[in-house]
């Protein structure tokens, strides 16, 4: 092994739509060579919120997945899954949200690929190295969506690609998408709200486009459509996924994947019609499969339904017709007799946690075996771990995320040990107790409490927690919103009495004033708990929305509000009083270590914007900086009464730093904007340590980071050596010193020649990648 290599490579140039700061005091020791100066580096934890996943055509031999994320842009592998590493960071927020990804069928010599955003269309021609945007909408709305992507089996000789996009119908180029060929080719189509196309192996003539209760086919390529009549579809089932038999003009078969949509649209989530139809003769008429089997209408949400092939799909044969489908409500299904009996895949746990199965996108390896006899490998993109194998078709499953930071992420705390912990969307309850180098999955193994927990918003950690391990967490989504309690770090989770919450739900902070009294601010009003989570109370500022609480070093109270300013609790949340800024926005709320002797305060103010500070415990405020319409986030450094320091999050823009109290203000280079969400937390110990959560990009440190090493034989920047690594160097045999094109780096062997003890010498490093020293 070459020494001193890095496994986990980040990238540090991406786009961000939410973003929470916290600032931690933190006894860490690192190991490894550090980068001069501070500097943003990701943190983890791994996974995301997987929305769209594909497998190279050229699997057996490149090993190469691509994997989309919701927020999160597209993720590259080439070992199989077993490491991740950025791929698509576009500067757009809203092209971080991946819904289609699709690989030319000539991807192992042309390497190209393209992607579905929000906002447009992305190709690339270098494996996924450096990406294009090669269509863009004129506008993003709230109906711009550009949901699938089509390739012709001929597309290295006829160019031809296609898009369903929510606005603009069929979207079509025969020049291999290239930038100004695009054109509408709606014709025959009455509605352009497109969610799916797909385009028959082999019939390259032959595509289907669909929309709500409609399907269209065409028989020239896209050029013109023809509107299935006697589908059978109902009016209010919009078709979200086509999938063509491989051997479509021998078995006629094409299956839909659907949901149900209200009067006005959108989905219907109390229906439980999101169902796969099937037809078998070419298209004309569609029939429901039977889907009431072994779990699958378990979840009352319609969602909606993605449908996967196996290559030696034929349902003219004695082979079984195997379909999968995926749920975002939950795991995927397989059938083995074409659709009419289902079997749910079940995901394992994860660090003895239970982990949320919503499954966006399922893919098949093209060397899928459906005799039983060979390989039926299988990929599920899923919400919170990002994305999951199985070698044996969906029965037995991996979590395959290792450099992939797509979580989106709702709050980040620390205890003042150090620990931090942060609340994922989808992804639950991580906590770290190394700074955020490592991660363990806290969602207790219930799988009732996992959709509760994976939906925090509130997150409260108990003083003196190496010795308590209390920690309460609200929430806000839907049914699940409710409180929980832990009192052992997170390995186990209990709701609180559902008969004592008195009204109390939608949280935003939380803070803990002792072992067992808890704070929870909601959107009407503080909620508080004197008996560790257990039961509640609303106690104050009914009507208010209470976005921010923070608690003396003397025990006084503050709560920043959405519209009524700042309110102050000087007897432990008895009694309230407005302490200033009367009908401003007050998104965060942070205090000086040291207020019993200095009565500082600061508040990040969402409206009218800026910073304002108090020197004496809230009777007056003071503006500091109004250069920014909005800050969401405001965190003082545990020794401000030493280092005078403390980071605001203005939105949009960098995070700023101030060494002088916040008299003057200094860009720390953050490499993402356009925040949605911010706060902060504090510990106790020595030195200080920044985090930065984003909601689709994971969580950031600003400080000394590990400096980023790469294997030198990773020529490709995967993060480990890899078949394509292999055949760069094999491409190059025979050059030698006096050629043009001769690249002494593949001279493995220096020898000023590349021959076959070079291809012998990488071959031998095949899968090594790097640990921090």
């Amino acid at each position: 092994m070459v020494p001193d290599r890095c496994a986990r490579r980040r990238s540090r140039y991406v786009a961000a739509v939410g973003l929470l700061v916290a600032v931690a005091s933190l006894s860490l020791s690192f190991t490894g060579a550090h980068a001069a100066g501070p500097t943003w580096h990701n943190v983890g934890p791994w996974g995301g919120w997987g929305s769209a996943v594909a497998l190279s055509p050229n699997f057996v031999n490149d090993r190469t997945i691509f994997v989309g994320a919701r927020k999160g842009g597209i993720y590259k592998s080439t070992d199989g899954g077993q490491h991740f590493v950025s791929s698509l960071q576009p500067a757009s927020a809203a092209d971080l949200e991946v819904f289609s990804i699709e690989f030319s069928p000539g991807y192992a010599s042309d390497g190209t690929l393209f992607a579905t955003t929000r906002a447009g269309v992305w190709r690339s021609q270098d494996r996924g190295q450096n990406w294009q945007q090669v269509y863009a909408a004129s506008a993003v709305t709230r109906d711009t969506y550009y949901w699938h992507v089509a390739i012709s089996p001929n597309f290295q000789s006829d160019g031809l690609v296609m898009v369903a996009s929510q606005t603009e119908g069929v979207l079509r180029s025969i020049s291999h998408g290239d930038p100004g060929t695009w054109s509408p080719s709606n014709s025959g189509i009455s509605t352009l709200a497109g969610f799916s196309i797909a385009i028959a192996k082999d019939a390259p003539d032959v595509a289907f486009y669909g929309s709500t209760a409609r399907v269209y086919r065409s028989q020239n390529g896209g050029q013109s459509w023809t509107q299935m009549a006697a589908t059978g579809l109902g009016a209010a089932v919009r078709v979200y996924d086509i999938t063509i038999s491989p051997h479509y003009t021998g078995d006629g078969h094409v299956y839909l994947g659907t949901a149900a949509v209200n009067e006005w649209g959108d989905l219907y989530y109390y229906d439980k019609s999101a169902y796969v139809w099937k037809s078998t003769d070419g298209g004309a008429t569609f029939a429901q499969l039977p889907m009431n089997g072994d779990d699958f209408s378990v979840k009352n949400t319609s969602d909606y339904l993605t449908v996967a092939l196996p290559a030696d799909y034929d349902g003219t044969d004695s082979v079984p017709d195997i379909v999968i489908a995926g749920r975002p409500s939950w795991s995927p299904f397989r059938s083995d007799d074409g659709g009419n009996t289902w079997r749910r895949l079940v995901f394992p746990d994860v660090d003895g946690s239970r982990v949320l199965p919503d499954t966006y996108d399922v893919a098949l390896s093209p060397d899928w075996d459906s005799t039983g006899n060979g390989p039926q490998r299988l990929a599920a993109a899923v919400h919170g771990t990002g994305l999951f194998l199985s070698e044996d078709g969906g029965w037995n499953w991996t979590a395959a995320n290792q450099g992939m930071y797509g979580h989106w992420l709702n709050t980040v705390k620390v205890a003042d040990d150090g620990t931090v912990f942060v609340a994922s969307l989808g992804g639950g309850i991580y906590r770290s107790d190394d700074g955020g180098a490592t991660w363990t999955l806290r969602n207790d193994d219930s799988a009732a409490r996992v959709l509760g927990l994976q939906s925090a918003t509130a997150l409260a950690i108990a003083p003196n927690f190496a010795g308590t391990q209390k920690l309460v967490i609200g929430t806000a989504y839907g049914e699940w919103d409710k409180f929980y309690h832990s009192e052992d770090g997170g390995l186990n989770w209990t709701p609180a009495d559902q008969n004592r919450l008195d009204g109390c739900a939608a949280s935003y902070d939380g803070v803990f004033t002792n072992a067992n009294t808890v704070f929870i601010g909601t959107w009407d009003g503080i909620c508080r708990s004197t008996d560790g989570g257990v039961s509640w109370s609303k106690i104050a500022l009914r009507g208010q929305g209470v976005h921010s609480l923070a608690v003396a070093s003397d025990g006084t109270m503050f709560a920043g509000t959405l519209g009524q300013g700042v309110s102050r609790s000087t007897d432990g949340g008895a009694t309230w009083v407005s302490s200033g800024l009367s009908g401003e926005k007050v998104w965060q709320i942070a205090i000086s270590p040291n207020y019993a002797s200095d009565h500082t305060v600061f508040a990040a103010m969402e409206y009218p914007g800026g910073v304002y500070r108090s020197t004496n415990g809230g009777a007056a405020w003071s503006q500091l900086y109004n250069g920014w319409t909005k800050v969401r986030g405001i965190a003082v450094s545990p020794r401000f009464a030493i280092d005078r320091t403390l980071w605001i999050a203005p939105y949009p823009g960098d995070i700023q730093v101030s060494i002088d109290g916040g008299t003057n203000w200094t860009p720390t280079g953050l490499p993402f904007g356009e925040p949605t969400r911010l706060g902060l937390a504090a510990g106790s110990g020595s030195g200080a340590a920044v985090f930065a959560i984003t909601q689709g990009l994971g969580l950031w440190q600003y400080g000394d980071a590990p400096t980023a090493c790469v294997h030198p034989h990773d020529f490709n920047h995967s993060g480990v050596v890899d078949a394509e690594d292999i055949l760069v160097v094999s491409d190059a045999w025979g050059t030698r010193l006096s050629d043009p094109g001769f690249n002494p780096a593949y001279d493995l062997v220096p020898d000023n020649l590349i021959n076959l003890l070079d291809i012998q010498m990488i071959s031998a490093e095949w899968n090594e990648t790097c640990t921090p020293q």
